[in-house]
């Protein structure tokens, strides 16, 4: 059966300036969240004190990047940067040469939250990426995503009035039950959802593809054998050579195939990948970090470059708020 997609189209898609000699651009950002899905519900919820197993997680995720001579961008949720905890991580990330960027304060949807209550939380938030990581706000992620076209008015110009000039929330893959059920639909999204710019000024950065979250929980995974595990051995470390029930063997080798797919497409159309995960799910489901690897093997075996970077590099480079 031929796959459809029906869509409303961006409200006003920027142009793309791939600058020479580049072909497409990717950027590979990482949402640091502890993900409530894999902690017992009597416990932290999602918050974002990072446990050591993860954050040591992350440190070797930045050590294959930084072979790769790659940038990551890494998006905090600012609660996990009050008194009494360890941030240590993100301010090695900073000196490493990545990017840090707010995640919100309390990990609140930018949609579905209260306009004072949202203005209340990315203020907290701008205080503490300040106070803690000496970082302003530029590109604002958003906790959960919201499906094309669902940040409204009101929201966007919070978020704007907050100083941010991008944001980073739409991320239709998964929020979408038209995808849930087929899958293969988010092959073509760095097409069919393309950087734009809301009537207020805000700019959008849609996500693209399958987190990590989506494939492995939603699209191969069992929720039955996911919440059993969670109540029993959620947010905990998990031995050496582990291996999730909730999925099948090859899962990762599928998410893998599913993105490297998704890459040629756009290489092909000359378009602009944002590729979003959790460090949490690639702890679990990629300890070795093989997707950094054999996404980077795949990308530089093309004949022609790519460009690769963060969000922060893709506004300075790659696109003109003001030639539309």
């Amino acid at each position: 059966m031929k796959m459809t997609l029906d869509m409303p189209p961006a409200d006003d898609p920027l142009s793309l300036r791939m600058p020479p000699p580049y072909r497409c651009g990717i950027a590979f950002t990482f949402d640091t969240d502890m993900c409530s899905g894999y902690s017992p519900a009597d416990r932290f919820g999602c918050h974002g004190r990072t446990a050591p197993f993860l954050a040591e997680h992350i440190r070797r995720m930045m050590d294959v990047a930084d072979a790769l001579d790659i940038r990551l961008h890494w998006f905090v949720i600012a609660n996990g940067l009050e008194n009494g905890l360890d941030w240590s991580v993100f301010e090695e990330a900073l000196r490493r040469g990545h990017d840090v960027d707010s995640h919100t304060y309390n990990h609140v949807n930018l949609a579905k939250t209260p306009p004072e209550e949202l203005a209340s939380d990315l203020r907290l938030a701008n205080i503490y990426l300040k106070r803690r990581l000496d970082v302003g706000p530029q590109v604002l992620r958003g906790p959960g995503g919201v499906p094309w076209g669902g940040l409204g008015p009101e929201s966007r110009q919070v978020i704007l009035d907050a100083g941010f000039s991008y944001v980073s929330s739409e991320l239709p893959s998964s929020c979408t039950p038209q995808f849930v059920r087929e899958p293969e639909l988010a092959l073509k999204d760095p097409l069919h959802f393309p950087v734009h710019r809301y009537p207020e000024g805000l700019i959008e950065i849609p996500l693209h593809g399958w987190c990590d979250r989506g494939w492995f929980d939603v699209v191969v995974g069992d929720a039955e054998s996911l919440m059993r595990w969670r109540d029993a051995s959620g947010h905990e470390p998990v031995p050496d050579g582990w291996r999730c029930p909730w999925t099948q063997p090859d899962a990762l080798d599928g998410f893998i195939d599913f993105h490297k797919r998704m890459f040629d497409f756009a290489y092909e159309q000359r378009l602009f990948i944002d590729f979003v995960s959790h460090p949490y799910g690639f702890y679990l489901h990629d300890p070795e970090s093989r997707f950094l690897r054999e996404m980077m093997a795949h990308i530089r075996a093309k004949p022609e470059p790519v460009w690769i970077g963060t969000l922060r590099d893709a506004v300075r480079d790659l696109f003109d708020p003001d030639g539309g």
